[in-house]
C-alpha cells in the first residue's frame, strides 16, 4: 500500500500499465534480438513505457516530501504557535497534499495533527476518525480522537452540517440543545465564544451572535472570525 500512498486512482492505473508495457517490450526486444530484427520500431514504446511510468513516481515523491514537509512545519508551529510564515506555508502545503488519496494511517494522524494546529479541530476529527476506520487499534489516534471530541467541536460539527443541510430542523434541534449549556463559564477563552456567536449565526439568533461576537473580541481583538460575524449582524440589524 506504501508503494501507491498519495497517488490518485489514474496515476496507479497509469503506473501499472506502464510497468506491464515496459515487460511486454523487454520480451519483444529479446525476440527481435533473436530474430535479428532492427529495434527502431520499439523505442518510442519504451520512452512512452518510461513516461507512463516516471510521471506517478514522481507524484509519489512529490507526495513523500509533502508529508515530511508538513511534518516539519507542524512541529515548528508547536513550538512557536507566533511564526506566521510557517503557518502560512503548513496551511498551503497541506491543501494541496491532502487532497490526495491515502490508506496510511499514520499520515492521516499528521494531517489531522496540522489540521488541529492551524485552528480545524472538526476537520481534524475527521481525519483521526478516518485513521481509525483503516487501524481500530491504534493508540495515538484513540487518544486524538478523546482530545478532539470536545463539546466545542462537537458543536462546530453540527454547524458544518446545517451549512450542508440548512433546511435541516433537527440538527438546528440538536444545536439548540448543545448551545444551550455552552459558553456560560465566565472565563470562556476566545475560540469558544467564537463558536457560540457561529453557532447562534446557524440559528438566526442576532442578539446572541452579537453577544457572543463581542466577547470574543474582547478576549481576543485581533479575532477575525468575530470580528466578520460583528460586522454582518450588525448591518442585518441596521437593515432591519
Amino acid at each position: 500500500m506504501k508503494t501507491i500512498d498519495g497517488l490518485y486512482f489514474y496515476e496507479f492505473i497509469l503506473l501499472v500499465l506502464g510497468v506491464l508495457l515496459f515487460i511486454t517490450l523487454l520480451i519483444i526486444l529479446i525476440v527481435f534480438v533473436i530474430q535479428k530484427r532492427h529495434l527502431k520500431e520499439l523505442i518510442i514504446l519504451f520512452f512512452l513505457s518510461i513516461i507512463m511510468i516516471g510521471y506517478p513516481s514522481i507524484q509519489k515523491i512529490v507526495y513523500d516530501n509533502g508529508v515530511v514537509t508538513i511534518e516539519t512545519y507542524a512541529t515548528a508551529i508547536a513550538k512557536d504557535s507566533s511564526n506566521s510564515d510557517q503557518r502560512s506555508k503548513l496551511e498551503m502545503t497541506l491543501k494541496k497534499i491532502e487532497r490526495r488519496q491515502t490508506m496510511n494511517y499514520k499520515t492521516l494522524i499528521e494531517f489531522g495533527k496540522a489540521q488541529a494546529i492551524l485552528g480545524d479541530t472538526v476537520r481534524a476529527e475527521k481525519l483521526v476518525d478516518r485513521a481509525l476506520l483503516i487501524s481500530p487499534d491504534f493508540s495515538e489516534a484513540r487518544m486524538l480522537q478523546t482530545k478532539f471530541n470536545t463539546p466545542q467541536v462537537q458543536i462546530e460539527k453540527l454547524i458544518a452540517e446545517i451549512k450542508e443541510n440548512p433546511g435541516n430542523t433537527s440538527l438546528k434541534t440538536e444545536l439548540e440543545t448543545k448551545i444551550s449549556s455552552f459558553a456560560m463559564a465566565p472565563d470562556s477563552n476566545a475560540s469558544v465564544l467564537t463558536t457560540a456567536a457561529t453557532a447562534h449565526a446557524s440559528l438566526g439568533d442576532t442578539a446572541k451572535v452579537l453577544l457572543f461576537a463581542n466577547s470574543a473580541l474582547n478576549k481576543d481583538i485581533n479575532n477575525t472570525e468575530a470580528a466578520a460575524l460583528k460586522k454582518r449582524f450588525s448591518k442585518e440589524t441596521v437593515h432591519k
